[in-house]
């Protein structure tokens, strides 16, 4: 079948797209080798397509877009392909090519040879129209949005389908399945899970992770209540986003609607945003610090800046990862000069982002522009009360009288949106006669205020106290009673801190929620970390009525003890999850409830330190895992954790924590004086347990204080007695850390020993997070002794488990391990691609030494593939943030990397005939391979040397001796031009400003669908 366009599919179509991987950077170094290469891929594409009675739609530049009838047929036209682009007469120069070099298995099959071209498939129903120029079927609509960004996922050489196109498959094809998981894709709110298909006859290929970030996505208040009114408030707020401003602030006194016009700005408009609608409620922060902490918690940061600026930066770095994405600030006034602070840093570093803020306080900055809501309309207004109304009584009509009577009254009402809803709600006890005549007594007697806000202030504030006065008692009761929460609850916290036992007209808690909502006294919280759990918070007017009506009541103290043991229990039953198969479901969990467990420290740091200690100590495996850290440093040193006098097992649980905080903020010296003190009180105690686990904390500090001797002796007696007392938690993670030393000592079968018996042990008490650790080191072994599929196979393991347990940071490190594994395989694209995603990552959970270490890795890479001057700014940068950490194995590690700069300079000038430039470029490289073999000047005795201690620097030495032994086989031309420029997301253009980059286009630039 030809390409007529009476061929082309319609009703259920298959779509598919295919992308050239690195074809700017070949462009750039091979102009007129990819003139005829581009020639031949074209002329290949098309003979496969007519072959298989598929469709070509469109090509643009070196993307194709394919119909297809059915999935079989189009997978079966992708195989063909990629055989056949194995075998098409290449010209040398593009074989000559990183990006498209000949590159064989251990085996000698031949894996990669020329173009790359990476595929992804996916099955709907698209619009389907003729181009009005060529006559041919085009196609448009979400699903070729969504099929661009499939294909936009895989990597050169790739295949990846759909959920839906995989679904259809016939089940007796010869293929592996690779399954890859649920991915986020860019600028598409639904997850797509994604699978990796190859022919069963050519399976040698293996790709990195999907070219996936996997940020999870935002989620947004649902059900708060219908919007009316303002439709063209929405246009005007529309258009000043896009073209007048970076940040705008909807201005206007409380109940006013300003969050659900900010929603529902975010209903309408959201998909124009690819990278999502983020919102944070900042209701419950009162500090700058306050403000930081929950925009983290909303875009799943883990805090780890050692200084407030520093976690301004990491999410700085996070808004711009996020693309161009609305962030949506609710609630801001009690800290509208900090988010100014704030916006000051963001705005730049994440110029495409649009901030939407909610505040009744101005917002001072250059690039903020602020925006007073209009009134809510007479139309508007009258139909809020009558669906409000119709809420608490199914039943509720007016005629034509009786919305006269609605008009006078929202009249009087100020058109307060807040105050509509509040007396609507009380229609099931009064007629709207009663109802105006006791909203008119009351309101006509009031003498207003001259000023506009300051008359919906007042307004708010008397209908409030008219609305309590109406209220049942067990709705009173119930009000005051959760006037203790902070942050949101959920009805099963409702249910174990509200006692309505006194009143037996009660209904059920879950009813009595609902009937608050409805009667708009309560509205839906939302909670970033737990957004399928429905949570609830009071409206700002209730919130200080039912406070002082607490107060009044005489039972403040009792609700306030309920409330603290509600948590504590909560919180402490939630520790023993973390490290489980349930870590990453125990702490969201605790991160919901971090404000609530912050009410109990601060309430009760006098009056029952105890407590407020147990609630600090709860909060730390989340601190730990997700920051921020300066939070924890201060609970740990300035709150009732940190006194003396508290019972022995509470102090000893705290020295453990602080121990290990002072650690990660660099303070080694203070973190073994709590190693001391922990040691001392274990044995005071008899508690084996915590003296092994005293002994094995102060062998980690002595490591980071370069004691290597003594670190090993100290691990040895956690060893021995953690063996005596069989407990398995602490024996693995002894065993993990004695396998570390074993590496060091040059000694890897004896790790590798240790490192699988403590896996053992994890897996009987499941603690995943340290089993991800685990299968991380064991692919490094594999990799240090050149089982290069063993370790790939390990690596993965470890990074499924650390997004199961969604641990940035520990993503960070795999994804890093496997840039290097992938560079060992000769696959250097991607290994840039992997390397950048750890970048990312590692920026926004703030790591700066493994960011340092990971830009020395870039840089070395770059240099690898011959683009010096990049390469260059890569390693100055790493060393610019090393040097400020004082790490002289990271230092080490940008020297040694410099040695990729001068394997280039090698190969450049033995292309050209120039024997002695050669040889001096070589020289120097040689000098830097044996500076680092040179025992270290620190240390016990001087015996290790940077090589022993680093996994990343015994990675490189391998990549250049291999590498070096190879040049009497390089052939001329080998080095091309300088790095290409080509147009980057904003989340690039910063990586690439701070020398990095991502490999490879997006196809959804050339098809937008």
């Amino acid at each position: 079948m030809g390409n007529a366009e009476q061929g082309a599919p319609t009703g259920e179509v298959v779509i598919i797209f295919s992308d050239v991987q690195d074809s700017t950077v070949l462009w750039d170094r091979a102009p007129a080798a990819m003139h005829t290469a581009l020639e031949l891929h074209d002329k290949l594409l098309r003979e496969v397509i007519e072959d298989f009675g598929c469709y070509e739609v469109k090509a643009k530049g070196d993307a194709f877009m394919i119909a297809a009838k059915d999935v079989t047929r189009a997978l079966q036209m992708c195989f063909e392909a990629q055989r056949r682009l194995l075998e098409c007469p290449w010209p040398g120069d593009v074989l000559d090519q990183p990006s498209g070099a000949e590159l064989k298995s251990e085996s000698g099959t031949l894996v990669f040879r020329g173009l790359r071209v990476r595929m992804g498939i996916h099955l709907g129903r698209p619009r389907c129209k003729p181009d009005p120029t060529t006559g041919r079927m085009d196609y448009f609509g979400g699903m070729v949005n969504r099929a661009a960004r499939v294909a936009d996922a895989a990597h050169g050489g790739q295949v990846l389908l759909s959920d839906a196109a995989f679904a259809q498959l016939e089940p007796e094809l010869e293929i592996k399945v690779a399954d890859l998981g649920v991915h986020r894709l860019r600028g598409l709110r639904r997850e797509e899970h994604l699978r990796q298909v190859q022919p069963i006859s050519h399976t040698v290929r293996r790709f990195p992770p999907a070219r996936t970030f996997g940020i999870r996505h935002a989620t947004l208040p649902k059900g708060r209540s219908e919007f009316f009114g303002r439709e063209d408030a929405l246009l005007e707020l529309r258009t000043k986003l896009h073209l007048d401003t970076s940040a705008l602030v909807i201005l206007a006194p409380t109940g006013m609607g300003k969050t659900r016009f900010a929603l529902r700005f975010a209903e309408l408009y959201g998909d124009e945003f690819d990278g999502g609608v983020w919102f944070c409620d900042l209701a419950a922060a009162q500090t700058l610090e306050g403000l930081l902490r929950e925009v983290a918690r909303c875009l799943g940061l883990a805090l780890s800046g050692a200084a407030v600026w520093r976690q301004i930066e990491q999410i700085g770095h996070a808004l711009a990862g996020r693309e161009e994405a609305l962030f949506l600030f609710d609630n801001v006034e009690q800290v509208s000069r900090s988010m100014g602070e704030a916006l000051e840093k963001w705005i730049p570093r994440a110029p495409e982002a649009r901030f939407l803020i909610t505040s009744q306080r101005p917002i001072a900055g250059d690039n903020i522009l602020e925006y007073d809501l209009p009134q809510l309309g007479p139309v508007a207004a009258v139909e809020l009360f009558i669906r409000r109304a119709q809420l608490v009584d199914a039943g509720f009509s007016v005629d034509e009288r009786g919305r006269k009577s609605v008009e006078r009254l929202v009249e009087r009402l100020r058109f307060i949106p807040l105050a509509i809803a509040i007396a609507a709600a009380r229609v099931d006890m009064l007629s709207l006669s009663k109802l105006e005549k006791r909203l008119g007594s009351r309101f006509e007697a009031l003498v207003q205020p001259p000023d506009l806000v300051e008359q919906q202030q007042v307004t708010l504030h008397q209908l409030g106290d008219w609305s309590w006065e109406l209220l049942a008692p067990w709705a009173r009761s119930a009000l005051q009673q959760c006037a203790a929460f902070v942050g949101g609850f959920s009805l099963v916290e409702a249910r174990a801190l509200v006692d309505l036992s006194a009143f037996p007209d009660a209904p059920t808690m879950a009813k009595a929620l609902e009937t608050l909502c409805n009667q708009s006294l309560l509205y839906q919280v939302i909670s970033p970390e737990a957004s399928s759990v429905q949570r609830y918070g009071l409206y700002g007017v209730v919130r200080s009525q039912a406070e002082q009506a607490l107060q009044d009541s005489g039972q403040v103290d009792d609700v306030m003890q309920r409330h603290a043991q509600v948590y504590l229990e909560l919180a402490e039953g939630l520790e023993l999850l973390v490290s489980g198969p349930d870590g990453l479901a125990a702490v969201n969990c605790l991160a919901a409830e971090l404000n609530n467990l912050l009410a109990v420290h601060r309430r009760f740091e006098e009056l029952n330190p105890v407590w407020a200690a147990r609630a600090a100590i709860s909060l730390m495996p989340l601190l730990i895992h997700r920051g921020p850290i300066l939070l924890a440093v201060d609970l740990l040193e300035n709150g009732a954790a940190a006194r003396e006098r508290l019972p022995a097992e509470q102090r000893l649980k705290g020295l453990q924590w602080r121990c290990e905080v002072r650690r990660l903020v660099g303070r080694p010296a203070d973190a073994m004086i709590d190693g001391e003190e922990m040691l001392r009180l274990a044995k005071a105690l008899g508690d084996e347990g915590a003296t092994a686990n005293a002994w094995s904390r102060l062998a980690i500090v002595d490591r980071d204080l370069g004691d290597r001797m003594k670190a090993e002796r100290r691990l040895d007696r956690a060893f021995q007695i953690a063996q005596k007392i069989d407990d398995n938690a602490l024996l693995a993670r002894i065993l993990n850390n004695l396998a570390v030393f074993r590496i060091e000592k040059g000694e890897p079968l004896q790790a590798e020993i240790y490192q699988r018996r403590s896996l053992e042990l994890l897996r009987k008490v499941g603690d995943h997070q340290r089993e991800s650790s685990i299968w991380c080191n064991l692919g490094t072994l594999c990799m240090d002794r050149g089982d290069l599929h063993e370790a790939d196979e390990n690596y993965g393991r470890a990074l499924q488990l650390a997004l199961g347990l969604g641990h940035t940071e520990a993503q960070a490190m795999v994804l890093s391990n496997m840039g290097t594994l992938y560079w060992r395989l000769g696959q250097r694209d991607q290994a840039e691609g992997l390397y950048t995603r750890a970048l990312v990552l590692l920026r926004e959970s703030g790591s700066r030494r493994a960011e340092g270490f990971v830009l020395g890795l870039l840089g070395g890479l770059t240099g690898d593939k011959g683009m010096a001057e990049r390469a260059q700014q890569r390693l100055r940068h790493a060393r610019e943030i090393l040097a400020e950490l004082r790490d002289p194995l990271g230092q080490a590690l940008v020297d040694l990397a410099y040695a990729f700069i001068d394997l280039a300079q090698v190969r450049q000038a033995h292309s050209e005939g120039d024997l002695v430039s050669a040889k001096k470029a070589k020289s120097v490289a040689d000098k830097r391979l044996r500076e680092v073999r040179k025992p270290l000047a620190d240390g016990d005795g001087g015996s290790a040397s940077a090589a022993d201690l680093c996994d990343d620097i015994r990675s490189l030495l391998t990549l250049l001796e291999r590498s070096f032994a190879e040049l009497p086989r390089l052939k001329p031309g080998v080095l091309g031009g300088a790095a290409a420029q080509r147009r980057l997301v904003p989340w690039e253009e910063e990586l690439f400003d701070e020398d990095t980059s991502v490999d490879g286009e997006s196809l959804s630039d050339d098809f937008e669908g």
